[in-house]
C-alpha cells in the first residue's frame, strides 16, 4: 500500500531531460533578455556621449560647445559601432553579451543589411511616422516574442540574432 499523497506536494516527473549541446555550426537564437541587455548597454553608451552637455550647461556661453562636443562623440561612437557590426556582426553591447547579427541563411551580415537596413532605414521609418514612431518602436521590440525571435528591423534586413561562438 502506498503512503498517502500530499495534495500540495510538488509534482514529480521522470528524470529531467538532458539537453544535448548544439551541433557544431548550428546557430542558436539569442534569448530576448540577452538582446534587451545588449540594447540597454548600447543605449547607455550613447547616453554617456551627452555628458559634455551636462558639464557645459552651467555656463550659458558654453552650452553650444557642449552640444557640439556631445554630437561629435556620439557620431564617433556610432561610426565605431557600425564598423564593429559590419566586421563582426556585434556592437559593443552584443559583444559583451556574446550574441551577433547574421543573415537568416546563417552567413555574416554585411554593411547594407546590418547598418543601412537594420539601423538607418528603420530609424528613418520611425522618424517619418511622427508621433507613431514610438508605437512602431514598441511593436518592433514586441516582435521578439514571436517564435522566430525576429524584430521588425530583423525582417526588414533579413537578419537574425544568434549566440556568438566563443573565441
Amino acid at each position: 500500500m502506498e503512503p498517502p499523497r500530499n495534495p500540495f506536494e510538488t509534482p514529480r516527473t521522470a528524470e529531467p531531460a538532458q539537453l544535448d549541446p548544439p551541433e557544431p555550426g548550428l546557430q542558436v537564437l539569442a534569448e530576448p533578455g540577452t538582446r534587451l541587455t545588449a540594447a540597454i548597454f548600447d543605449t547607455g553608451l550613447s547616453a554617456l556621449c551627452f555628458l559634455p552637455c551636462l558639464i557645459f550647461v552651467a555656463n550659458e556661453d558654453w552650452i553650444w560647445a557642449g552640444v557640439g562636443v556631445s554630437v561629435l562623440i556620439l557620431l564617433g561612437l556610432s561610426i565605431y559601432q557600425w564598423i564593429l557590426l559590419t566586421q563582426t556582426g556585434q556592437s559593443l553591447g552584443k559583444r559583451w553579451t556574446r550574441i551577433k547579427v547574421v543573415r537568416t541563411n546563417g552567413q555574416a551580415a554585411d554593411f547594407v543589411h546590418v547598418v543601412l537596413l537594420r539601423v538607418l532605414v528603420m530609424g528613418m521609418v520611425q522618424g517619418l511616422v511622427g508621433g507613431c514612431g514610438s508605437i512602431l518602436s514598441l511593436v518592433d521590440v514586441l516582435f521578439i516574442f514571436r517564435e522566430d525571435r525576429r524584430c521588425i528591423h530583423d525582417h526588414l534586413a533579413d537578419t537574425k540574432v544568434v549566440v556568438a561562438d566563443r573565441d
